[in-house]
């Protein structure tokens, strides 16, 4: 978990420019839920390097695709394809009928794409705030708003926005 959690944190802040989760939860998805095999962690390497990892949570008859980080680097390598035909195949070895990719924004044309090319299927994920909020969480990608906060973000050093972001996940999120 600790070599996911330094590519989720690379992913997370740099790429797109949001806060990432604490290592300490991380840790604590593991200790709760591997023990039974709830959750899988799956890493890709290349040359002996993590390059990838994605983060799968299963119930009942479906696995849920939770969490995916990866180098930027090394994506012309296609790790993220390796990693969901490992997971889709070992979700059919576990008898799994349905692999859910989780949710996108609908303007991140490029996620959608990918997912479309695994075969999803778009579902409506409606969602309510109470209160009712017209801040960042409700902004959309594309807005002045979101690219200041996400471009200011990017900037910031990798320690601190560790720090932050568990802080900001831990009291916002």
């Amino acid at each position: 978990m600790a070599i996911y959690y330094k590519l989720h944190l690379q992913t997370r802040t740099k790429k797109h420019g949001m806060p990432a989760q604490s290592k300490h939860y991380f840790f604590n998805l593991w200790d709760t839920f591997s023990p039974d095999g709830t959750l899988q962690l799956l890493l890709a390497e290349y040359q002996e390097i993590p390059i990838a990892g994605i983060i799968l949570l299963a119930r009942g008859n479906t696995i849920h695709y939770a969490y995916g980080a990866s180098d930027k680097q090394h994506l012309n390598l296609a790790p993220n394809n390796l990693l969901f035909w490992t997971a889709m195949t070992w979700g059919c070895e576990k008898g799994y009928t349905r692999f859910d990719l989780g949710r996108t924004a609908c303007d991140n044309e490029g996620l959608m794409e990918f997912k479309r090319r695994w075969g999803a299927k778009k579902e409506a994920l409606p969602y309510y705030y109470y209160p009712h909020t017209a801040g960042l969480a409700s902004t959309s990608e594309r807005s002045w708003k979101y690219r200041l906060v996400t471009s200011t973000w990017r900037k910031l050093p990798l320690t601190i926005s560790a720090r932050l972001g568990g802080y900001i996940y831990k009291h916002l999120g």
